[in-house]
């Protein structure tokens, strides 16, 4: 771990929701997790209001009231009316993601150059909140500057292609364009966030970039929960059963 100001850690909760809407029913529920992982000790929650086929309800928004002291972090397309909602809420954070196909940049994260206007209206309906307004993109300079122009306080990059790849020299050069944009939003002022395919064995390489404010984790962790709490879970229905 650097030295510098402890990680924050956010556990991204959308596997969660698709989970439950995949079985049409109300388990597992969002919110119990999410006060589950504060409980547990994670510093942010990142619920994504836009996932194709998944119903976000009002449990889901009660996330905002139910956490205690975990920052929720709410990812919305650039544009349209979730945007205006987000807003006009008491979220912390604001990650601006690709809502169609033509917002998907070749990395999957934000086309920051077709989006850009779209940049600079969102920064305009934050202004006047106390929300942190940052946007998904790939490790790219171009990217990054877009986005510092555009007045954004922060930005998600996306670390898909660092943890997906399979070859060491590979994963070493994508470490490295990591590196760079990190410094380089760093130096922009801007607060780095980083997420995509991180896991136990990937994510240790990144706590030596002392920019990094936060650290964003969704499938792993949750694959993990499902392997050391069964025992847990077993025992509570074996309680109930009367055994």
């Amino acid at each position: 771990m650097s030295s510098a100001a402890a990680i924050e850690l956010t556990v991204v909760v959308d596997s969660v929701l698709r989970m439950r809407e995949q079985q049409l029913w109300p388990h597992p529920d969002v919110l119990e997790f999410a006060m589950a992982a504060e409980r547990a000790g994670v510093d942010g929650v990142l619920l994504s209001l836009h996932i194709q086929h998944v119903t976000v309800n009002d449990r889901d928004w009660r996330l905002l009231e139910g956490l205690h002291h975990a920052r929720v972090c709410l990812a919305v397309p650039p544009d349209g009316q979730l945007l205006q909602a987000v807003a006009a809420s008491h979220a912390a954070r604001c990650v601006l993601v690709p809502g169609t196909r033509h917002q998907h940049s070749s990395g999957g994260a934000l086309a920051t150059g077709i989006v850009a206007d779209s940049l600079l209206r969102a920064r305009e309906t934050f202004n006047g909140t106390n929300i942190e307004l940052a946007a998904r993109i790939d490790p790219d300079i171009e990217a990054l500057s877009v986005c510092s122009d555009a007045g954004l306080d922060a930005v998600e990059i996306n670390t898909a292609a660092y943890a997906l790849a399979s070859r060491a020299e590979i994963r070493a050069r994508r470490l490295d364009e990591l590196q760079a944009c990190i410094g380089a939003a760093h130096a922009c002022g801007l607060r780095v966030s980083v997420r995509g395919g991180l896991d136990f064995d990937n994510v240790g390489a990144l706590t030596a970039f002392a920019q990094i404010s936060e650290i964003r984790v969704g499938q792993a962790l949750l694959a993990r929960a499902l392997l050391e709490g069964i025992s847990a879970s077993i025992a509570r229905m074996r309680t109930v059963l009367g055994d």
